[in-house]
């Protein structure tokens, strides 16, 4: 199942995919704007999305604090 909302452009900052355990249902998705979620069938999530700077991937980590989810990985794709 795959969710994307675009707000970013395509040749602004750093893309990331990030991976948390756990399937982020449809109440979370507005938490992740601009980012494409990705729910997989080993019960993770993926968001992958381009992050504008450091202060905007800090408050993506924190955002999957405060709904408690399990942080798996934090990866750069692309720049």
């Amino acid at each position: 199942m795959i969710y994307q909302n675009n707000h970013i452009g395509s040749d602004e900052g750093i893309r990331y995919r990030v991976t948390i355990k756990g399937v982020v249902d449809n109440s979370m998705m507005d938490w992740f704007d601009g980012m494409e979620v990705t729910v997989k069938d080993d019960a993770t999530t993926t968001l992958e999305g381009r992050v504008i700077d450091q202060s905007e991937l800090q408050g993506l980590l924190r955002k999957i604090h405060d709904l408690h989810l399990t942080l798996i990985s934090v990866e750069t794709i692309s720049q």
